[in-house]
């Protein structure tokens, strides 16, 4: 059990550009995608500008960098369900549910399920998405994620990670995951943000996570993104 993820480092301080365009060329040069894996620099500035524009943000752990590196993972999945546990006001979504909405979509999804269990943060959310184009197919829901992990139907095929409790903080993602493991397609994608903070402790609250995602009977590979002090690991089944 467990073992030890790939990780991928950039230069913190590096041009937020030139960092995620290096993790694209080592994502192409491992194999984990496609010769012809790209994303939409494009339509992802601006989006970038729709949201800075009109979303209302009070607090947020998703950098500049981070934001990009989110857009581009969609992009070069293109996933058609997407789960997102954890939203809070949206930021911590749109970045990955981006390619499918704003005025220079890039792709079509089916449907994007964004949740939240604090009532105020969804109707943030919802305000939040209501004024970007083309967002239609992303439902926003206020509930108990590990409700949402029992009922949602199968064939999840990408699945966002940011959710935490006064119980188990960052460790909630173990028992979400446990329960949506039967219901995620053979080749989805888990994202987990705050992976590597460890000022709030989070390292120390995921090490079971971790462990599960990194071993190769749970997942055949997962990748560790050290691209600021939050961090995000990928997990491919």
């Amino acid at each position: 059990m467990g073992g030890m993820a790939v990780t991928y480092h950039v230069d913190h301080k590096a041009d937020e550009g030139a960092a995620v365009d290096t993790i694209l060329a080592r994502l192409n040069s491992d194999g984990v995608v496609g010769d012809e894996a790209d994303y939409a620099r494009d339509c992802f500035e601006a989006l970038r500008r729709e949201v800075k524009a009109t979303f209302e943000v009070p607090d947020t752990t998703i950098s500049p960098v981070m934001e990009r590196l989110l857009y581009m993972l969609a992009c070069v999945r293109r996933p058609r369900r997407i789960l997102a546990l954890g939203i809070f006001c949206g930021n911590t979504l749109v970045w990955s549910v981006g390619p499918t909405c704003g005025s220079e979509n890039v792709f079509h999804a089916d449907h994007c399920l964004g949740v939240d269990i604090k009532a105020d943060a969804i109707a943030l959310a919802r305000k939040n998405f209501a004024k970007l184009p083309n967002s239609e197919h992303v439902e926003l829901l206020t509930e108990d994620g590990l409700d949402t992990c029992r009922r949602i139907a199968p064939g999840i095929d990408y699945l966002y990670l940011d959710a935490d409790d006064k119980t188990h903080g960052k460790g909630l993602y173990l028992l979400m995951l446990n329960a949506l493991y039967p219901k995620l397609a053979d080749d989805a994608w888990v994202l987990a943000h705050d992976t590597r903070y460890p000022r709030a402790g989070f390292p120390e609250q995921l090490k079971e996570y971790l462990a599960f995602v990194r071993d190769h009977a749970s997942f055949r590979q997962s990748i560790s993104f050290d691209v600021d002090e939050y961090g995000l690991e990928l997990s491919i089944r």
